[in-house]
């Protein structure tokens, strides 16, 4: 028994991505003739998306569906424009705040993205009280989600959970040469790249409660849970990127090998033997995050690059690719192989939208947000 449930445009069924569901809802709440989207339409969705699949619960368990179920949930709430629903709006915010700022804060869950924005919202206390009330309510979500699981017999000890994201956020990070932006799709440095990846297996597990330190993929996770539900002897399709981080799971060990991120317009990331190699074109990275579009071929052929020691630096500010040539030319390398790899794999085709699915990607940053920025780059 297979579902899904996502409030992003871009993964809509029409693009394919429904595909192997019993289950894939996609719909997002249709904004009144003349009102527009609103953020709120879009976010806090974790309410709504519960409603859901209670529902689907309940008919699974009307019918006496007792099969095996998979179960995806692609939640909104921790991105920006950082709207977080009341009373999180205003759980981290700062004893000092003004009554104005706190009514921006509360205002914020029903703006338009018509509506001007005051100008502390770029403010990093703003922003920090706004994200983290979104972290706060999705953790809440969470708990709530298992609870309902709970109450349909879906018996989470028997389960896989993984808990992780696409992406991290941008806070104006400091980095050599950069001119540091806000949210994501920007570069390709440690705040973006570093996501959370939360695994619970079934039963008792001899890794349960640790923290593996060593870097892995979020390619890793499909070969992962295909090997999870397989049959004993089974072996896993030659095609996956990734590799099953089973072993690591139960408490053994894998070989270090390269992890990489990006992969589009000659950008990525390679990481290897604690050393971080970035190559990006100079002239997309240098332009703040407000300004970014997604690069096309006049931005492509002003190569740069950077290299940084992860043990020692791992906020990445201090820039090593003059000083170690022979560490340069091997990640080079490696990431150099792995783009190739990446562009004979890749997808091809463009997806056309609608002037609704338009307006939703609008409310959600994509194409110049409730605070001017742009969208996606990755």
């Amino acid at each position: 028994s297979t579902a899904a449930f996502v409030f992003n445009p871009n993964l809509q069924a029409r693009y394919r991505l429904g595909q192997g569901f019993e289950v894939y809802d996609d719909s997002i709440k249709k904004a009144e003739d003349g009102e527009g989207v609103h953020v709120h339409d879009v976010f806090d969705t974790a309410e709504r998306m519960h409603n859901k699949v209670e529902g689907y619960l309940k008919e699974r368990a009307a019918e006496g569906d007792s099969r095996p179920a998979a179960l995806y949930l692609h939640y909104r709430d921790i991105h920006g424009p950082y709207v977080p629903p009341p009373p999180y709006h205003e759980m981290f915010a700062p004893e000092d705040w003004s009554a104005a700022q706190r009514a921006v804060a509360l205002r914020g869950t029903c703006r338009s993205p018509e509506d001007p924005a005051p100008k502390f919202i770029e403010d990093l206390e703003y922003r920090f009280a706004q994200y983290d009330g979104e972290i706060r309510y999705t953790d809440d979500a969470l708990r709530s989600l298992f609870e309902l699981l709970g109450e349909y017999g879906i018996d989470l000890t028997n389960t896989v959970v993984v808990v992780t994201a696409d992406h991290g956020e941008e806070f104006r990070d400091p980095h050599p040469d950069d001119q540091q932006g806000w949210t994501h799709g920007r570069t390709l440095y440690v705040e973006q790249v570093r996501v959370p990846l939360i695994i619970s297996l079934p039963g008792d597990s001899p890794s349960e409660g640790q923290v593996i330190e060593a870097p892995v993929e979020l390619l890793d996770l499909a070969p992962t849970l295909i090997e999870l539900a397989s049959c004993e002897g089974d072996a896993l399709p030659d095609e996956f990127q990734g590799r099953s981080l089973l072993p690591l799971l139960q408490g053994g060990t894998r070989p270090e090998r390269p992890v990489f991120s990006g992969g589009n317009y000659s950008r990525g990331l390679v990481i290897a033997d604690g050393m971080a190699y970035y190559a990006f074109d100079k002239k997309t990275k240098s332009k703040e995050r407000r300004q970014y579009l997604r690069p096309d071929e006049a931005y492509v052929g002003n190569p740069g690059a950077q290299l940084f020691d992860m043990t020692r630096d791992p906020r990445q500010t201090t820039d090593l690719v003059d000083e170690q040539g022979e560490t340069r030319k091997r990640l080079e390398a490696l990431l150099g192989q792995w783009l190739d790899t990446e562009i004979r794999h890749g997808a091809t085709g463009t997806a056309e939208y609608d002037d609704e699915t338009v307006e939703q990607l609008r409310a959600l940053g994509y194409l110049g947000g409730t605070d001017g920025e742009g969208g996606d780059g990755l």
